[in-house]
């Protein structure tokens, strides 16, 4: 066989996936610099005790965060992912002139399906914090029509439909 090397993240993919098949530790990667790798390995891992092991040794914070993430999807242990984000400073992706309230409403409806490049961070805010309360639809409706009726509009009730997609139409 080839040497392919491992310049690319494509063949450090590669050689996390066959040292993995031999039966090899590849905990190490996940600390790859290519988060591609990294989620990758983490998809790997399956043993909770070599992970926590590998906290203290992790080289980055982005290294300690897949691992937390991949302790948490082996023990869904809501907990310890919490304190270790926690003992980690709680790190997060900041986006400028995004506010809390819209910011956590973004996090929580897209964190849970990241594409495999995404920054961990994002994943692990998700999992230790508490989703927005959802707005009450009749509240938001009542205020609307408010608005309408005190801007001198007369709105209507609002008239209840059902959709079937199967039949692609709606009554």
């Amino acid at each position: 066989m080839v040497d392919l090397g491992d310049a690319r993240p494509e063949d450090r993919a590669f050689h996390v996936r066959m040292r993995h098949r031999t039966g090899a530790d590849v905990t190490g990667a996940l600390a790859d610099p290519d988060r591609g790798v990294a989620h990758l390995t983490q998809s790997l891992l399956s043993d909770p005790h070599r992970l926590r092991g590998y906290l203290d040794e992790a080289p980055t914070t982005e290294a300690k965060l897949w691992t937390a993430y991949a302790l948490h999807r082996l023990t869904g242990d809501a907990a310890e992912t919490r304190a270790i984000y926690d003992t980690l400073g709680r790190p997060r992706v900041e986006v400028a002139g995004l506010d809390e309230e819209l910011r956590s409403a973004i996090l929580h409806e897209y964190a849970s399906g990241c594409e495999r490049q995404s920054d961990p961070r994002w994943r692990i805010e998700a999992l230790c914090t508490e989703p927005p309360t959802r707005p009450d639809q009749n509240e938001q409706l009542c205020q609307a029509t408010g608005a309408l009726t005190a801007a001198g509009l007369a709105p209507k009730p609002p008239v209840a439909s059902t959709t079937s997609r199967a039949m692609g139409r709606t009554t």
